[in-house]
């Protein structure tokens, strides 16, 4: 385990022994002690002492019992590989415990004392995934962050072979699991691999932004959605060359196919295996030969089955969307509700990249604007156009109290005033109209605006926590006006343009 050092008295020490898992136990030893150490991690296996006169160690070592090859590392190579014995005086600093000589490294030549293969000096480790099996080839003894990473993804050292493995009974989907987490983890941590590439087709797990790969009914599985925004399993589609795109997550990966003047993007799920993949000029002859002549029904019912993200939905659609309404009232609520079968207007960006504003058509002809997540998928049920254009969507903005006038419509969040003497104070959001604003006591104030449920006083200040300042909503447009909207330039929630409107631009609060 891991040594602590801790002077008992003259001449004796004691030694605080850290097991892996954490269990501490302390041992008294003189000072002139022999002991033995070895730089690392300690090994993963059980250690076979077999023939080994380790009398001189502090403590004994139990024998463990007789496992199958591969599963137990051999003491002796071990300690010829990471284990220094010497006598160490216990009584100085740390640092001595580190000697400046270690043992010679054997050659490159015979493989020994190598995590892996005889690794060769400035070559990347060699990963190999396939149906049948998955390895890692040339890792170096000294790359211990690289053997965490392994021991971490579940892969195992095979002294026999000099490789790490994972278990040839897993089943593929499980393998791939690991080697997408090995991957992701050294990406991190700045290792890269050199894929071992068995042909034509290439595991899902191997996949990487850029690549081109073929989609064929019985071999891909696209991740789709039915009309209630279930996920559901698409096996019936037409051949198509997609490109991998990024976002990709443990049981998916996102690609993009562009069929006439519309790109689609949705998920592949993983229990597609291995997808055959398609070079430069094959994904440029099947984009302008087949993908850009194919009929509009094609990308219509690709789109039933597989459904858009929200940033990528067209005006005219009829939709399935989940969202809140822009509105004071809402401005800090959390709550969605579901709007079925609505006709989209527009699609603006939010304050955030991760919000759309989506202006939808509901029954009767009411029209609303609707705060919805940009990348979440959502059922299309039919396609459509629309005539309308230039709608505006709504904005927000953060002023001070004393930049707004009496009677706007406003949303302020503070204390609610208590009696006197009272210990708890109460953080409440009004929104409503401001009736009347209070300066108590040079930059204290006290706001009283009218909700729908009666006045509501709201104190703001450095005392309170709670800078003086309201916020103010400008409502996006619903009709077509009749000149055309001014550009925002900065986006929804983001306009700065305006020399009507003073203040601090804000991004939406319900962040």
């Amino acid at each position: 385990g891991t040594v602590q050092l801790e002077k008992f008295r003259s001449g004796t020490m004691v030694l605080v022994l850290e097991e892996p898992g954490g269990t501490r136990t302390r041992w008294a030893a003189s000072e002139s002690t022999p002991v033995l150490m070895w730089t690392g991690e300690l090994p993963e296996t059980p250690l076979d002492f077999t023939g080994l006169d380790l009398e001189a160690a502090p403590v004994s070592v139990p024998r463990p019992s007789p496992a199958a090859e591969d599963t137990i590392v051999e003491a002796s190579a071990f300690l010829n590989e990471h284990v220094m014995v010497g006598t160490v005086q216990l009584g100085k600093a740390p640092a001595a415990l580190v000697p400046e000589t270690v043992a010679p490294v054997p050659s490159l030549g015979d493989g020994v004392g190598m995590q892996g293969p005889a690794a060769v000096l400035g070559e990347v480790p060699i990963l190999e995934h396939t149906a049948e099996g998955s390895n890692v080839r040339n890792v170096g003894r000294d790359e211990a962050s690289l053997h965490g990473l392994l021991k971490e993804s579940g892969f195992k050292f095979s002294r026999r072979q000099e490789l790490w493995y994972l278990n040839s009974t897993w089943k593929p989907g499980t393998r791939d699991t690991k080697v997408m987490n090995l991957i992701s983890a050294a990406a991190k941590a700045g290792v890269s691999f050199d894929i071992q590439d068995p042909g034509p087709s290439r595991r899902m797990a191997l996949l990487k932004e850029g690549d081109r790969i073929r989609l064929s009914p019985g071999k891909a599985v696209i991740h789709g959605v039915d009309g209630f925004g279930m996920h559901e399993a698409v096996s019936e589609f037409p051949e198509m060359v997609a490109e991998v795109r990024e976002g990709r997550s443990t049981h998916r990966t996102p690609v993009q196919v562009s069929i006439g003047e519309r790109a689609h993007r949705f998920d592949i799920s993983h229990e597609s295996g291995a997808l055959e993949l398609a070079s430069l000029e094959e994904a440029e002859r099947w984009n302008v030969e087949i993908g850009a002549v194919l009929p509009p029904g094609v990308s219509g019912d690709l789109d039933r089955k597989t459904g858009r993200r929200v940033q990528d939905l067209v005006p005219g659609q009829r939709v399935s969307v989940s969202g809140k309404e822009i509105t004071l009232a809402d401005l800090k609520s959390y709550q969605r509700q579901r709007y079925d079968g609505v006709k989209v207007l527009a699609v603006e960006r939010g304050p955030v990249e991760q919000l759309r504003y989506v202006l939808l058509e509901r029954e009767q002809s009411r029209r609303v604007w609707v705060e919805a997540t940009a990348t979440e998928t959502v059922p299309v049920h039919e396609a459509g156009t629309i005539r309308e254009t230039g709608f505006s969507a709504p904005r927000f903005r953060i002023q001070h109290v004393n930049d707004v006038r009496q009677g706007e419509k406003v949303s302020a969040t503070g204390i609610r005033p208590n009696g006197t003497g009272a210990r708890m104070q109460e953080i409440i959001t009004a929104s409503g109209t401001l009736t009347a604003v209070e300066d108590r006591n040079g930059g204290e104030y006290e706001l009283t605006i009218e909700t729908r449920r009666g006045p509501v006083q709201v104190r703001q200040g450095e005392d309170y926590g709670y800078r003086p300042e309201v916020t103010t909503m400008t409502p996006g447009t619903t009709a077509v006006p009749t000149v055309a909207a001014k550009p925002l330039g900065l986006g929804p929630g983001l306009d700065t343009l305006d020399p009507l409107l003073t203040g601090t631009t804000i991004q939406h609060p319900s962040l």
